[in-house]
């Protein structure tokens, strides 16, 4: 058998940058993908052309600490190829590519939490270095340190609680592995989640928040859509005609693919909430929708209504909610594992709101 050779190699990237990664000749077995690879990313990079003094030395530390990384795998790979303890290698091995490469087969919400600890860990982390003490610290840089990609605000203490939930189940999954010696997971406390008033509108708040002059018609349009559909923030963004069809019985529905669960679901419509969406057509239901739109304006647009509540667009997924539980209607809306298709009670005084 012809002796793996690992080199360090550039690809460039943006900003006069590029960035590092392992080329092994010939490829190595990757237990997790299941198939032999030709390349490691490193999640590093350097200067293409340093102009300063810092450039320099930040373009030395990752040439350096890549050397490093190159050593540590070329010994893993000759331990095995000599039969020494498979287990010892694996333990020395890279644990943020084991930990994407879980998040891959997870939904999104993992890769946030799988980007949360790289900044933690400062871009490298092996088995060898996870303890007890360093899973405390990224629950206290959960609770303390990280801030949130869209607000920029510290993560709520539900938001790190779930986060750290997860990354807590990483733990298990290479334990069950035997990549790692001890459950981690077991030995560490979690994070308990707050008890949140959900917040909801009633129908004079909607009547009045529809009647005030909204600067962006496609936020106004949507915020309906959402009262009526119940659907999350992120599905309506991402909604398209393409996702429209008509069940068995004639009646409107979208097929979703959850953004925050990566469940796929047929959610049914009434005719009212197809009206807010327009003529039939091609790409984006709500063109020009921005996520910004849904925070910064949405929050005027509700002080200028008279509305004092903390009112955020979520909250109309609340409303309905609470809609369909006044109606004795089963919360099946609120299940993020329901896959089943449910009815959708529209009251037309809402839908007036669009004329």
């Amino acid at each position: 058998m012809k002796a793996t050779r690992i080199n360090i190699r550039k690809r460039q990237i943006s900003n006069g940058r590029s960035s590092l990664y392992l080329d092994y000749y010939p490829g190595v077995y990757d237990r997790i993908k299941k198939r032999m690879v030709r390349h490691e990313t490193l999640y590093m990079y350097v200067y293409d052309r340093p102009e300063t003094l810092a450039d320099r030395q930040h373009n030395d530390e990752m040439m350096e600490l890549a050397r490093q990384i190159r050593t540590k795998r070329m010994i893993d790979i000759s331990s095995a190829y000599y039969g020494i303890t498979k287990k010892a290698a694996l333990i020395k091995g890279d644990f943020l590519q084991y930990f994407e490469e879980r998040c891959m087969l997870k939904n999104n919400t993992y890769h946030s939490v799988f980007k949360h600890f790289y900044q933690f860990c400062n871009g490298y982390c092996t088995f060898e270095q996870l303890s007890v003490t360093m899973c405390e610290q990224f629950r206290h840089y959960l609770l303390h340190a990280a801030q949130s990609k869209t607000t920029r605000k510290p993560l709520s203490k539900t938001t790190a609680s779930s986060y750290y939930d997860m990354f807590l189940y990483i733990l298990k999954i290479a334990y069950n592995d035997n990549a790692i010696s001890s459950n981690l997971a077991e030995c560490v406390s979690g994070i308990r989640a707050e008890k949140k008033i959900m917040t909801s509108l009633n129908y004079e708040e909607l009547d009045r928040l529809f009647k005030t002059p909204c600067k962006y018609e496609v936020l106004r349009r949507a915020s309906i859509f959402a009262v009526l559909s119940g659907l999350r923030r992120g599905d309506i963004l991402a909604l398209e005609w393409k996702d429209y069809e008509k069940d068995y019985h004639g009646k409107p529905t979208f097929r979703i693919v959850t953004k925050k669960t990566g469940a796929v679901s047929h959610h049914p419509v009434s005719a009212e909430a197809m009206e807010v969406c327009g003529s039939v057509g091609d790409g984006l239901i709500f063109k020009g929708l921005t996520l910004s739109m849904t925070t910064i304006t949405f929050k005027k647009w509700v002080t200028d209504a008279g509305i004092s509540k903390p009112v955020t667009f979520h909250c109309f997924r609340h409303t309905l909610a609470m809609q369909l539980l006044d109606k004795g209607v089963l919360r099946q809306l609120l299940s993020s594992s329901a896959t089943s298709s449910w009815a959708v009670p529209c009251p037309t005084s809402i839908v007036r709101g669009i004329t």
